[in-house]
C-alpha cells in the first residue's frame, strides 16, 4: 500500500508561509518595526509558544519551552507578555485559513455526503475578565445592579464530516487554537484512512483514540515544526501517525447501560483523564 501523508507538505506550507512578509506584517498589531530586532523570544519562537502551551503556569510554560529549543537566555515573564502584546492573534486566524484553503485543495483527503460537503454554524458565549477594557470593548453581561461581568460571543462555521473548523468570528486570543485544531485534524483523518485500508482481525472496527491522539500531537508536532532536515522532518510525521495509529478504540454499536447525565457525569473522571 502507497502511503500519501499530504497533512506533512501542509504544515511544511504554513511554515513557508508564515515566514513570508505579507504575514510577519499582519503580526505586527502596534508598530511597523515590531519583530525587526533580534530579541530573546522571536516571532517565530513567540508563535510557537501559544501553539504549543499545556495551560501550566507563566513559569512552568517559559521554563519547558526554553528548555525544549535549548535557548540560552532565560525569559522573563514580562519580557514574554510585553512580546506577546505585540502580535496580532488575527495572524493565527489567517494561519488557520491558509491551512483549510490548502486541505480542500487536496481532492483526494476531502469528504463528501453526495457530492455536497456539510457545515454547521454554532455560537456560545464566553466569560472573560471583567476589566475596564474588556467592558468597554464587549460589554456587560450581567443585569442592573448585579456585579458586572464581561462576556463575548464566539460562533465557528465546521465542517462536519472532515472536521475543519472554516472560518469563525470569535475573541482574538483564540485563533491559535483554531490554528492548531485544523491541523491535527488533518493528521488524524489521514491516520483514520490509512487505518481503514489495513487490515483488522477482530470484533469490531476501531477508530483513532482521539484524547491520546491529541496528547501525542501536542507533545511531537513542535519537534516537526523545528527540525530543518526534510527527511528527518518525514521521519518525525511518519512516527507520529503510527503512534497515533497504535492507539485505537473498537467501535461498538449500541450501548449495553445507559448513559449517566447531569451532575455525576463528570467530564473526566478517573477512568477518562486527558491526555495533554
Amino acid at each position: 500500500m502507497i502511503v500519501v501523508r499530504n497533512s506533512e507538505s501542509r504544515i511544511s506550507g504554513d511554515m513557508i508561509y508564515s515566514k513570508t512578509i505579507t504575514f510577519v506584517n499582519l503580526c505586527r498589531s502596534l508598530k511597523e518595526t515590531h519583530f525587526t530586532r533580534i530579541r530573546k523570544m522571536s516571532l517565530d519562537n513567540l508563535m510557537l509558544s501559544v501553539l504549543f502551551r499545556k495551560g501550566t503556569t507563566l513559569h512552568m510554560e517559559l521554563r519547558s519551552f526554553k528548555n525544549l529549543l535549548s535557548l540560552k537566555d532565560t525569559i522573563s515573564k514580562v519580557g514574554y507578555l510585553k512580546q506577546r502584546l505585540k502580535l496580532n492573534p488575527v495572524a493565527f486566524l489567517a494561519l488557520a485559513r491558509h491551512h483549510a484553503e490548502n486541505f480542500y485543495k487536496d481532492t483526494h483527503m476531502v469528504k463528501k455526503k453526495n457530492g455536497f460537503l456539510i457545515f454547521a454554524a454554532d455560537g456560545s458565549a464566553l466569560n472573560i475578565p471583567t476589566t475596564e477594557e474588556n467592558l468597554t470593548t464587549y460589554g456587560n453581561a450581567s443585569k442592573r445592579n448585579v456585579k458586572p461581568q464581561a462576556q463575548l460571543s464566539i460562533s465557528c462555521l465546521y465542517d462536519t464530516i472532515n472536521k475543519m473548523i472554516v472560518d469563525c468570528s470569535i475573541n482574538r486570543w483564540k485563533f491559535s487554537t483554531i490554528y492548531l485544531s485544523n491541523i491535527m485534524n488533518d493528521i488524524m483523518l489521514e491516520a483514520q484512512m490509512e487505518l481503514e485500508q489495513e487490515e483488522h482481525c477482530g470484533k469490531h472496527a476501531m477508530a483513532i483514540n482521539k484524547n491520546i491522539a491529541i496528547g501525542v500531537m501536542k507533545e511531537d508536532l513542535i519537534h516537526f515544526i523545528l527540525e530543518k532536515n526534510d527527511q528527518r522532518r518525514k521521519e518525525l510525521m511518519v512516527a507520529i501517525v503510527n503512534e497515533i495509529k497504535r492507539n485505537l478504540l473498537p467501535i461498538r454499536k449500541g450501548r449495553h447501560y445507559p448513559r449517566t447525565k447531569g451532575l455525576l457525569a463528570g467530564n473526566y473522571s478517573n477512568t477518562r483523564k486527558k491526555s495533554y
